[in-house]
């Protein structure tokens, strides 16, 4: 069978019986799925929705499990990280933030329903985007305000330069050798979502 078609939804669609309105409709599921905001599952995808928004790649559905989390009207592509120094449950204090960015030896295609195996194991992506809500004060940060949100931009061939594929604790890296990595190579910190669109299309040119 071929991959089924994804269209946008509005939240108006109502669940039903054949025909019949059931009552309650998919915002209802949305509502009760979907409003914490601060989950792990949830944050990492708002991380996607706010990188895909600033690039304009918000015109189809997110497809779960695809190569890469974003590509942009152009073609590049992008892998999302996010993490935050405050989560939904208790805590005895802010998290350590630390990113995933181990190769991949397998990758699955939606539209062919293939695995394709990577040998050797690599990183997919041509920019990797690492998402930082909230600060090391612990205050409760609000996923919806952008201004809560840094964004430090990184090509993929800096991560493979300075953290090279097979090389002792190259699968994962700390917020502050991140930042000191994107700051050595260009001269850059993180970034607001204002300007987000810009690093991402200088990324590769910068570094």
């Amino acid at each position: 069978m071929k991959q089924q078609k994804q269209e946008m939804k509005s939240g108006d669609e109502p669940f039903h019986t054949e025909c019949t309105h059931a009552g309650f409709s998919l915002l209802d599921y949305w509502q009760w799925a979907e409003s914490d905001l601060l989950n792990n599952t949830r944050r990492a995808i708002i991380a996607e929705f706010l990188v895909a928004r600033a690039v304009g790649a918000t015109d189809k559905p997110r497809v779960e499990w695809a190569k890469v989390d974003v590509v942009t009207p152009e073609g590049v592509e992008i892998e999302v990280k996010s993490s935050a120094y405050v989560q939904s449950w208790a805590q005895r204090g802010p998290s350590d933030i630390t990113f995933d960015i181990a190769p991949r030896k397998e990758t699955w295609d939606p539209a062919t329903n293939e695995t394709v195996t990577h040998n050797p194991p690599r990183r997919m992506a041509d920019t990797y985007v690492f998402c930082v809500l909230g600060d090391e004060a612990g205050t409760v940060p609000d996923p919806l305000d952008l201004a809560d949100w840094k964004f430090y931009v990184a090509a993929t061939s800096l991560l493979n330069r300075e953290r090279p594929i097979g090389q002792r604790g190259s699968d994962s890296i700390g917020i502050r050798p991140l930042a000191a990595l994107i700051r050595k190579a260009t001269g850059m910190d993180a970034v607001g979502f204002d300007g987000l669109r810009e690093a991402i299309q200088q990324a590769d040119t910068r570094q």
